[in-house]
């Protein structure tokens, strides 16, 4: 039997499930969507009893495939990952190469297997067959037709692939569906599908074989009956789901739960945003309408109404959650402010593994030997503070060759480049001549690494050879050295150092994933760090300064009375901003101690004495920074 009940959100759906496992007492299994599966089994706990787990579970689809083929004995065969799928499809393309049309020189750049490997994903979630690609080709006119015939042989060659030497590398929930029945997983069990707005074409496959086995199937949707646009996927996912049980011969029941009465302005809304306007007479205070210029704007206004909400005493930052319609779109300008702001913030999201400083090197420099050096490969490794030169001679170099457009084998001739650095100019003057020779240096140390890298990697063809080359390569940049001095310093010290987005410290303290963190007072108070540490210990081991800057050129055209001005005020400047940090150093320092932080002074002695041997270590290196530093 399938029964469906739709209702609105906070209409006792999930409430429903959950007693209804309880007061019924046997074999039931709740199916939910990844993300919600953790928060499923706390409500399950909750309502069953602590005795919940003799008889009832809470599983997503990919944990039921583990179940199911574990019990089966296909287990074993497992699933590929993301970078096995990558190199899969680089294979699949170069077996079908030979036959393709538009995609018969392919890029075999990462982005683009990707784009392949998510589309033939979509395919398979959606049942469909290279052959299905392949009879609707011809009926599709130009260009079209020829992609859709080349992804088809793609596709194939893709699918071929996951199948050979004897083993099945499809995904999971295509094995789930070849298993399930024989395992007799789901039989006499009572299942539930909850959370879901839609099901794929694999999802309602499984859905068909847990009608034949199970003994109840029932499945939650959001919809109150109205029609509206909101709930457009639930009612076609009601009415594939009614199909299904008719085609399956199983008695299907729907049933709409009503909603409550709103109770608050919030829940008023949510009602009627879609629907029929009617006014609400009680209180609006819980709800305000800002229209903002820009998503800038936006963000301003949500970080500054945060930080009234937490030094109010009504919210703490934990206590507060951002909601965007598109996190993609927003996530950077999120980040941008509320840094500004000294708001910590937390972005569910994934992050990618290549953005990783020593990752994103390795991704970067192998792009641009491979790819033609262009801009964006060049500087994405060039930036990773790795790549042997310092922030500034990146951003030297960087202007440089924006100014100038430099791309491709300009970066590694042996020549060396000869533009004007401050763009077209008749005659070098001095100043300008010694700019250019330093560029040229900077470029040197970037293109003869990368140089040998490229050629070592053409001279050579097999993998253990290539790899060899790029760790020599790496070797060249000094990348264990750069890293073994980040650390030596923490590891003289007894601790062991940790790299974490900044945005997620704050939850990282939380979650105890890491134990302490070095920042100034001020970003202290400002991220509230003392919610999550308990200790401020001074150290001064770091002293930082923020220059100001003025170019030779633009300080060079100036009267003498014009730079005394220039000379003056920032001499002035200087000494309010000092005194001002000064301040605002003394202040937060204050604030994080009243807000129960106990502050430690560590003696300068002891710190000194005890990261000694990280003075030696780099004598041979720094020796003449050290003795300026009056360190030797």
């Amino acid at each position: 039997m399938l029964r469906i009940w739709m209702g609105r959100a906070n209409t006792g759906k999930s409430r429903r499930v959950l007693e209804e496992i309880r007061d019924n007492g046997r074999e039931a299994m709740l199916l939910v969507p990844e993300h919600a599966s953790h928060g499923s089994e706390l409500d399950l706990c909750q309502v069953c009893g602590p005795a919940a787990s003799r008889y009832a579970e809470v599983l997503s689809f990919r944990q039921l495939a583990s179940r199911v083929l574990e019990r089966t004995g296909h287990l074993a065969d497992g699933a590929l990952d993301a970078g096995g799928k990558l190199l899969l499809m680089q294979l699949a393309l170069r077996e079908a190469s030979s036959q393709l049309t538009v995609y018969a020189r392919p890029s075999r750049r990462a982005p683009f297997l990707q784009e392949l490997v998510a589309l033939c994903s979509e395919l398979t979630a959606c049942r469909v067959r290279p052959e299905d690609l392949g009879e609707a080709a011809p009926l599709l006119d130009g260009m079209s037709g020829e992609k859709a015939r080349d992804v088809a042989l793609i596709y194939a060659a893709y699918l071929s692939r996951l199948h050979r030497d004897g083993e099945d590398r499809r995904d999971r929930m295509e094995q789930l569906l070849d298993h399930l029945e024989e395992s007799g997983y789901a039989a006499g069990k009572d299942v539930y599908l909850d959370g879901f707005t839609y099901f794929t074409a694999q999802e309602l496959k499984l859905i068909e074989i847990l009608l034949r086995t199970a003994r109840s199937v029932t499945v939650t949707l959001l919809g109150d009956g109205s029609g509206w646009e909101i709930f457009r996927q639930s009612f076609l996912a009601r009415e594939r789901l009614e199909r299904l049980a008719a085609g399956c011969g199983v008695p299907c029941e729907t049933e709409t739960m009503p909603a409550a009465e709103p109770e608050t302005a919030l829940e008023h809304l949510a009602e009627c945003f879609f629907g029929p306007i009617r006014p609400w007479r009680g209180d609006c205070s819980g709800v305000e309408l800002v229209k903002a210029e820009s998503m800038f704007t936006e963000v301003e206004y949500v970080a500054a109404k945060i930080l009234e909400l937490v030094r109010s005493g009504r919210c703490r930052f934990r206590d507060i959650a951002v909601a965007a319609r598109n996190l993609d779109d927003y996530a950077a300008t999120i980040e941008n402010v509320f840094e500004r702001y000294g708001v910590p913030v937390y972005l569910s999201r994934r992050s990618d593994v290549l953005e990783k400083p020593v990752l994103s090197l390795l991704a970067g420099a192998l792009d641009a030997v491979t790819g033609g050096y262009e801009y964006e490969d060049m500087f994405r490794w060039l930036k990773t503070g790795l790549s042997g030169i310092t922030d500034g001679e990146c951003d030297r170099l960087e202007n440089y060759v924006i100014a100038w457009d430099i791309h491709g084998s300009m970066w590694i001739r042996d020549e060396d480049w000869t533009a004007n650095p401050d763009g077209w100019r008749e005659s070098f003057t001095p100043a300008q001549e010694a700019a250019l020779a330093e560029i040229n240096a900077i470029r040197r140390r970037v293109s003869g690494p990368l140089g040998r890298l490229a050629r070592g990697l053409k001279d050579h063809e097999g993998a253990s050879e290539k790899l060899r080359v790029l760790w020599d390569f790496l070797e060249e940049l000094g990348l264990a050295r750069q890293l073994e001095e980040r650390t030596a310093a923490m590891e003289a010290l007894g601790a062991s150092t940790l790299q974490t987005s900044f945005s997620e410290l704050y939850s990282a303290m939380e979650l105890k994933t890491v134990d302490a963190q070095e920042n100034p007072y001020v970003n202290i108070s400002n991220n509230a760090y003392y919610e999550v540490q308990d200790y401020l210990i001074e150290t001064n081991h770091v002293f930082q300064f923020a220059a100001l800057l003025i170019s030779d050129s633009t300080y060079g055209k100036l009267s003498d009375e014009q730079k005394s001005w220039v000379d003056q005020a920032a001499a002035y400047a200087a000494d309010v901003e000092w005194e001002a940090t000064k301040t605002d150093n003394e202040n937060a320092k204050q604030a994080c101690i009243d807000a129960g932080m106990q502050f430690v002074a560590l003696d300068h002695d002891e710190l000194l004495e005890a990261t000694k041997d990280v003075y030696e270590t780099y004598d041979a290196q720094y020796g003449s920074l050290l003795e300026m530093m009056g360190k030797k």
